[in-house]
Parts: structure tokens; sequence; C-alpha cells
């Protein structure tokens, strides 16, 4: 790495450009995509930074996660206590609109978060993307409670250990619906108002103390701040599906 100097106290920007050896089609989202927030493409394989390819620079920090080398593209594992710190600029929590959506492989059917916005000094605020053990079945679930305490907790579809899929979650004013492998599953409307959140994690839910955490693998994880339409949701699971093969 280049020494620093008292001229040139900060390193090097984690560059933006995009693995060559990705192809065209099948890149997630050009950067300036409208809306987009974070492009973490997992696809450079190494190193304890997390590349936001969004142009936001919203970089995440990486704790205990390894990199898995698949047959075709990278991803990045969690073992149940491992997480990446998210910088909270790109929060999403008190977006009239917005859309997260990834590509995961569970480890295990437990509760598990895969994008989580929280505050530490309260358990009462959040924004969870997760996969449930819950009755009646694993679901996929997303949740949003404000600073008062009124929640929405969906909780749709069915998944399994070992299964890759991928999960979306868009919420269009007061409207949440969840889409797996490029379908809706279904929506559910709750008012949520003002949420404060102190810090943005992927794998854990980190409130008062960290909870659900997730065991598995995320090869591609996007958000923004619009709602993507239903068609523009299966686009890009069409367009992302060849990211990664084990």
């Amino acid at each position: 790495m280049r020494a620093l100097s008292w001229f040139n106290p900060k390193p090097p920007d984690l560059s933006l450009r995009v693995p060559k050896h990705v192809p065209k089609r099948v890149v997630p989202s050009e950067i300036g995509a409208d809306g987009l927030v974070l492009n973490y493409l997992m696809h450079h394989g190494s190193g304890r930074m997390l590349r936001d390819y969004s142009g936001n620079r919203f970089h995440g920090s990486i704790n205990a996660c390894e990199w898995l080398d698949g047959s075709w593209g990278w991803g990045l594992t969690f073992n149940g206590s491992s997480y990446v710190d998210v910088p909270t600029g790109a929060s999403l929590a008190n977006l009239t609109n917005w859309t997260v959506m990834a590509w995961v492989i569970p480890q295990t059917v437990h509760v598990g978060t895969i994008y989580g916005e929280a505050n530490t000094t309260t358990d009462t605020p959040l924004l969870a993307i997760q996969l449930t053990d819950w009755p009646p079945g694993d679901r996929l679930r997303v949740a949003h409670r404000d600073d008062g305490g009124t929640i929405i907790g969906l909780n749709l579809g069915t998944y399994s250990a070992g299964e890759r899929f991928h999960l979306a979650v868009t919420k269009e004013g007061d409207v949440y619906t969840i889409y797996k492998n490029g379908v809706s599953l279904g929506s559910g409307s709750q008012t949520i108002g003002a949420t404060t959140i102190d810090n943005i994690k992927l794998g854990v839910l980190r409130r008062t103390s960290p909870t659900d955490y997730f065991q598995g693998l995320c090869t591609l994880l996007l958000t923004f701040s619009r709602t993507l339409p239903p068609s523009e949701i299966n686009l890009y699971f069409q367009r992302t599906r060849s990211l990664f093969e084990i």
C-alpha cells in the first residue's frame, strides 16, 4: 500500500470500477442508476471492506465475514456472529419509498437479518429485512417499527436451508411488498412515523444488544430510494441470477 505522508493523510479511495470479468449484461446497476443508494456487488473476493459500486461511496466494513470463491463469482459468508457495518448515510428508514434486494443462501432455518437498521440506545425503532423460523412456517420477513412503537411485520412465502434465492422488499407510501425470485408474494399496509436509527448492518440487527444474526451466504445487495415496479424487480432477478454459482 502506498505510504501516507503529512501532506497526503488519506489512503486512496476504493475503486468503483466494476470488475472486468463481470459480463456487462449481468452487472446489477451502473453507477448513478436512478435512485440507487447501495450497490454491494460482492465480486472483488478479498479485503476487509465491502465496495459500494453505486457511486455514493457507502463502503461497508467487514467484521469476521469470509469470502467464498464459487465456480463463478464470489460471495460473503456470515457465520452467525459476523456482520458488515454500513454508513448511516445509506439509511432508508425515513424515506417514503424504497427497495432492498439481495441474493442469499441461508445455511440454516432461523431468524436471521439480511439488512437491518436500528438504534443502540433503544429497542423500539427498527427496519429489518429478515428470514424467520416462526410458525406457521419459514418465512421471508420485513419489519418496520417507528419511535412510537407502531409496527408492520409482514411474513410471507417459504424458504429452506441451502436454497439460493433472490429476495426483494419494496415500500411505496404505506404499502410494503415482498418478492421471491422476481414474483410478488403479497403486500401489507401500515402508516409508519419517524424512525430514529444510529446504525445499519448486514447480517445482524444491532439494537441495545445484537440479535438475529444471519447464517449463510450473500452474493449481492442493492438498495434504492424509490419503489421498483414488479417488472423491474423481475428484470433484476433475471439479470443477476448468473452472478454466482457454487
